[in-house]
């Protein structure tokens, strides 16, 4: 019998996939971001194939179950940082758009004006979408996740963006507000990662 979060993640993943490889061929999305669109999704629907194919039911129900529980934390923890960012400007009265990334995401994957809704569903859709799947990331490496687990992770995808941009790390030594969002903002998001994703993994 097939568990029905298999099934949630094959319907996921499936629309990703197909989503992704749309947005390529017709809306001239980017490569770079139709592959972060694809690429977790298709290896994830061929694992769970080659499990199916030799037999390894169980092994692709526990796997399943881990990401799922990775999927939720991420989302949540997403959510909260989100909740943060508004939080930061309106005690701080700093001149930032807390959400001023999300539209220009939707613009690049669409091909819309940035204000276009189309455009505005494609870059939350993404921005939730990368909060995710690196929930199943850290669900992969550690299920059982856990506070420090999740600020470690997070430090250490902060430090591989900085090394990959050193120009945003520099600009970013005497920017309020990348010091709120960029450092406290990204650790308050691995962290309640973290104890998302320890208090999901309890309940399996």
């Amino acid at each position: 019998m097939t568990h029905p979060h298999i099934l949630a993640l094959v319907a996921v993943f499936a629309t990703l996939v197909v989503v992704g490889l749309a947005g390529a061929g017709l809306a001239g999305m980017p490569p770079d971001f139709a592959v972060s669109v694809v690429a977790l999704p298709i290896g994830l629907l061929v694992a769970g194939a080659v499990m199916l194919w030799r037999g390894q039911a169980d092994r692709l129900a526990a796997w399943s179950a881990r990401l799922g529980a990775g999927l939720a934390a991420g989302l949540a923890a997403t959510l909260v940082y989100n909740l943060y960012r508004v939080g930061v400007r309106l005690v701080f009265d700093m001149p930032f758009d807390p959400f001023r990334v999300q539209p220009v995401f939707g613009q690049i994957l669409t091909g819309l004006p940035s204000t276009h809704a189309g455009a505005l569903v494609a870059g939350w859709s993404y921005h939730l979408w990368i909060g995710a799947m690196l929930g199943m990331v850290l669900a992969a490496l550690r299920p059982r996740g856990g506070l420090i687990a999740g600020a470690l992770f997070a430090a250490a995808i902060q430090l591989g963006r900085w090394a990959m941009y050193p120009a945003v790390f520099r600009a970013g030594l005497v920017d309020n507000e990348f010091f709120a969002n960029g450092v406290i903002g990204i650790l308050l998001w691995g962290m309640v990662l973290g104890i998302t994703l320890a208090a999901i993994s309890r309940r399996f």
